[in-house]
């Protein structure tokens, strides 16, 4: 494959990606080749050591989620940069989205606990035969007080533990990728 199909292909396989990000990707690209054949390499050599533009694009696509995952956070962007990851290999299935989604549901059900403590209260205050169940010789309102701080306190625990999980994950694909790049 010479230097022209190499980038034919590149570009094409550059879907989805923005026209400035694809504009550099190219460019950084043709430079290889400019400096490959500088060094009296032929187009084939040089297309030969980058490999196959379709690969190529998997890791820049990926590359780009996660990238896109720290300018703009949130569940949507975390999940394509980790499907983005996970798409470049078997091992980054098994090793990067199965890890992802047990930590999530692990989350999420901290949620659910957090809320159900900050719910139930409540629930206390309208069905007071059943608090004392729970609380014996105390109070109902320090019954309901105490179970709506410890909701509350393991709320904000949980959103600062989510906001350093979604900085782990962007980490940790970045580490998968430049596994697979071999740097």
């Amino acid at each position: 494959m010479n230097k022209k199909e190499f980038l034919e292909k590149l570009d094409k396989a550059l879907i989805g990606i923005p026209k400035d990000e694809k504009k550099e990707v190219m460019r950084d690209y043709e430079d290889h080749f400019s400096i490959g054949s500088e060094k009296g390499r032929t187009e084939e050599e040089i297309a030969k050591s980058l490999g196959d533009p379709a690969s190529l694009v998997k890791t820049i696509k990926a590359e780009y989620t996660i990238t896109r995952a720290k300018r703009e956070p949130g569940i949507k962007n975390i999940f394509r940069a980790t499907i983005a990851v996970a798409g470049l290999g078997l091992f980054n299935l098994i090793f990067v989205l199965i890890p992802l989604i047990i930590a999530v549901e692990l989350l999420f059900a901290a949620y659910i606990v957090a809320v159900v403590f900050i719910a139930v209260p409540f629930l206390m205050l309208a069905y007071p035969t059943s608090v004392s169940i729970l609380s014996g010789d105390t109070p109902t309102w320090m019954v309901v007080a105490g179970l709506h701080i410890i909701g509350d306190v393991l709320l904000v625990v949980l959103l600062y533990l989510t906001k350093g999980f979604y900085r782990l994950i962007l980490a940790y694909l970045q580490m998968n990728i430049k596994i697979i790049k071999g740097e």
